[in-house]
């Protein structure tokens, strides 16, 4: 499985050296780990809710699922490694970033046994190794924010600003659970509306 310019998902018989066009061709389903093995394309259902707001298809560089199945690392163009719940299907979904690139991160992957997580920068030629130490207590507030998102009716009074405003608060209030409309976002906005 691969992706290309035009953002499309690309499937592969690499025995035969050729491309699957037709869903007919395929052995399995798409998505499904035991044919294709652990998710490292950045696109598609599982992982559509990793992406910033205003991305052009081209700021999440990599992503790779753990072997339990449950945690997905990415690396971005904002020298940004994350941690995500897999799968990760809401938009906006919940993370942890961590920061040790000058510059954007090529690629990213969990060692074997999910001891460790590998980052390969950019510009700054750096290789870096991350532990990565799974204690559910830690990552109880993620699963917690995931859990309060709900399904809302496009035509209810309340406004899109008014939901993200209330989901900022409730997120704030968890710790350190960051989403996409953190202040940095937040602080752009009102500057290009005009409030202070």
């Amino acid at each position: 499985m691969t992706t290309c310019g035009a953002s499309e998902i690309l499937y592969w018989d690499v025995v035969n050296k050729k491309q699957l066009r037709a869903k007919a061709d395929m052995p399995n389903d798409p998505n499904d780990p035991v044919t294709w093995g652990r998710l490292t394309c950045v696109l598609g259902f599982p992982v559509m809710g990793i992406w910033p707001d205003f991305a052009d298809g081209t700021d999440v560089n990599a992503v790779h699922v753990s072997e339990k199945g449950d945690i997905l690392v990415s690396c971005d163009d904002f020298g940004e490694v994350k941690l995500f719940n897999f799968p990760t299907v809401v938009e906006d979904g919940a993370f942890r970033a961590y920061r040790g690139h000058s510059s954007f991160v090529n690629n990213v992957s969990f060692v074997k046994g999910d001891t460790h997580v590998i980052s390969c920068g950019s510009a700054d030629l750096a290789v870096l190794q991350w532990k990565y130490i799974c204690d559910r207590d830690v990552l109880k507030p993620m699963k917690d924010a995931v859990a309060r998102l709900k399904v809302v009716n496009a035509f209810a009074k309340e406004t899109f600003v008014e939901k993200k405003k209330d989901r900022l608060e409730k997120e704030k209030a968890d710790g350190e659970v960051r989403s996409r409309t953190d202040s940095e976002f937040t602080g752009l906005a009102k500057k290009f509306m005009g409030k202070k």
